[in-house]
């Protein structure tokens, strides 16, 4: 299954932009909501971010980065970064999600680096959210 996601990954290099907008990280996430014995209550692909901090966002990429588990690719004179995070939050009360965000710690302190919108879902005790962010980048 990670094949398939890095294969989609390795397709979307193929459609980065190579002209001016190439700086912008192109962002893409999984949200996968569980009940509390573990199944798949749905799944959540999304690349339309709602809100992007530009600089909060590269700070914490040039944060997450580690060249011993994220790749480098080579596309014509350009060198793409791809940085793949997984994280899950266990919930311990019911919950209405209705947008997925990611923080960063900068010089200003805690910044929403980018938010996804998207349909909203409940949550209850025990459940849990797998969140799956998969970022490209020109280095």
């Amino acid at each position: 299954m990670k094949l398939l996601f890095l294969s989609i990954i390795f397709l979307s290099l193929l459609i980065v932009p190579t002209t001016a907008y190439a700086e912008i990280p192109y962002v893409f996430v999984q949200i996968i909501p569980k009940d509390s014995n573990g199944n798949v209550l749905g799944l959540f692909q999304l690349d339309k971010v709602t809100r992007l901090n530009y600089s909060a966002l590269d700070v914490l990429l040039d944060f997450e980065f580690s060249p011993n588990t994220d790749s480098v690719y080579q596309l014509d004179d350009k060198k793409i970064q791809v940085i793949i995070r997984e994280n899950t939050d266990n919930y311990t009360s019911s919950k209405l999600i209705t947008n997925t965000s990611i923080m960063a710690n900068t010089e200003n302190g805690i910044e929403e680096a980018l938010r996804f919108s998207h349909d909203g879902y409940m949550v209850s005790p025990g459940e849990s959210v797998t969140t799956i962010w998969y970022f490209v980048r020109t280095i």
